[in-house]
């Protein structure tokens, strides 16, 4: 048969399946979780030092549960990875299923490489390297610049009207959105930002961002379906200075 239901009575779920589910609902996106430190880095000398931390790589859970040293080579430059590299074999001690059973993951590992690495593991695949920072080294030094997925800021066209960050869990986008020293909100701001297509909602969305003034003006903003994001000052001319958070669903 060409098609296939994994999740029904009997069938054989893999680490395969499992990964191919769980990339789909991280919104087929690499993400680091909440876990530990995520990841924070530091150096000394010629080693670089990963800390705690937890990432979804390609659908699969990865972890550092405690801090690594990875000696980076002398004059050189190149990334601190993690490699899933699914060519090697696990192993283990103990029988499966009993309280001595002992796997070792012989298929991830963090290391030092010159370039990146990124196979569709849901394919044929079977080397991903996922960065967590670039390094450049003299004889004596490393200096590391993070590459972590985060969240993102969006460029505005006003600088008053920012969007410091956007955190994207799936199709759920939320996004911090400031007003700062305003020199007048009266009558509207249009197309002050334009959404990357990732982040843009199926329909026009519209919300309340902020009440100002002596009177409580409402303020707000909408975002069509193209990303366009426009600003509605209420009528209010004060200088102000307001954050508020904005929930909604991004296309599917």
């Amino acid at each position: 048969m060409t098609i296939e239901g994994t999740t029904f009575d009997l069938m054989r779920v893999t680490p395969a399946d499992d990964a191919l589910l769980y990339d789909g609902l991280a919104g087929n996106k690499n993400r680091v979780i909440q876990y530990g430190t995520k990841f924070a880095m530091t150096t000394s000398g010629l080693n670089a030092y990963v800390d705690t931390g937890a990432a979804v790589v390609e659908g699969r859970l990865i972890r550092v549960t405690a801090q690594e040293r990875i000696a980076i080579p002398a004059n050189s430059s190149g990334y601190i990875v993690i490699t899933i590299d699914l060519t090697q074999v696990n192993s283990f001690v103990g029988t499966p299923g009993s309280t001595n059973y002992v796997p070792t993951n012989n298929q991830v590992r963090i290391e030092t490489v010159s370039s990146l690495v990124q196979q569709d593991l849901h394919g044929n695949g079977k080397l991903y390297t996922f960065a967590l920072a670039q390094y450049s080294s003299t004889a004596s030094a490393v200096t590391l610049v993070d590459m972590l997925p985060s969240s993102t800021a969006i460029p505005t066209r006003n600088p008053s009207l920012t969007i410091p960050e956007v955190v994207q869990n799936g199709r759920v986008i939320t996004m911090l959105f400031k007003a700062r020293s305003m020199p007048s909100l009266s009558g509207d701001i249009t197309a002050f930002a334009t959404l990357p297509p990732d982040i843009r909602p199926p329909e026009l969305f519209q919300a309340t961002v902020g009440s100002v003034g002596g009177v409580h003006r409402v303020v707000s903003v909408s975002i069509d379906a193209n990303g366009v994001m426009n600003w509605y000052g209420g009528g209010v001319n004060p200088s102000t200075n307001f954050a508020s958070y904005i929930t909604y669903l991004a296309k599917p």
